[in-house]
């Protein structure tokens, strides 16, 4: 799913074949431009969940951004608790150390201000994400690591 001024879903849980395909898939994105809107991302991601998300699963949305609305966007926080109740898990990953709003990740992830916001240029990021995962959401690697089950936005 990509988002900005629109939320564009390009690979559907229900459209999942392969890793190969997937990568394909997000190798084709192009650019969709006109700044950032967190809500309708966070907003559709939930119903994504709710429509084709399995009941039992563990459900977590890998958001990367710089954390920087454009000015019109809905105040996300709202949505981000009520997603959150519904038992989905955001990891906030910033765009890079240079330029992220730490707390509005926080905020959309619920982490705590003494918790280090991760980014796209943290040299063991793939690492850190793999604990987060562990330590957070009760996930079972071996058994939970099906497409049906992230959102990466």
């Amino acid at each position: 799913m990509q988002f900005s001024s629109t939320v564009r879903i390009d690979q559907p849980f229900t459209a999942w074949k392969n890793v190969q395909n997937f990568k394909e898939k997000i190798m084709s994105l192009g650019f969709i431009g006109h700044g950032t809107y967190s809500y309708y991302a966070l907003s559709n991601a939930t119903q994504l969940f709710k429509t084709e998300g399995r009941k039992r699963s563990t459900k977590v949305v890998f958001l990367m951004t710089d954390g920087v609305d454009h000015p019109n966007s809905p105040n996300v926080q709202g949505i981000a608790t009520a997603a959150r109740s519904l038992g989905i898990h955001f990891f906030t990953i910033g765009l890079s150390k240079k330029k992220v709003q730490e707390e509005k990740l926080r905020m959309i992830s619920g982490d705590s201000s003494s918790k280090r916001v991760l980014c796209l240029d943290d040299q063991n990021l793939i690492v850190d994400v793999a604990l987060e995962l562990v330590s957070n959401t009760d996930v079972n690697l071996v058994t939970s690591l099906s497409p049906a089950n992230f959102i990466s936005l």
